[in-house]
């Protein structure tokens, strides 16, 4: 499970608009730096791991948790 202060700002962002089912748009607006083949080179300012959102679809977080059924 993820604190708020162990994301990064991408993260951050995801985290908070993912329960309003928000887009969060990673793009440079520069079509060649855009590119999904060159992601390896985008940085942390443009990645979120894969546990983060793993934990946002599980509902694996103090914030979102899934609804009990009755």
């Amino acid at each position: 499970m993820f604190s708020y202060d162990e994301l990064t700002s991408p993260e951050r962002e995801l985290w908070v608009a993912f329960p309003e089912g928000r887009r969060v748009d990673l793009r440079t607006g520069v079509p060649e730096d855009d590119r999904v083949a060159e992601g390896e080179q985008w940085g942390p300012g443009r990645t979120v791991r894969a546990a983060v959102i793993e934990a946002l679809l599980l509902a694996r977080t103090p914030r979102f948790r899934a609804p009990s059924r009755a």
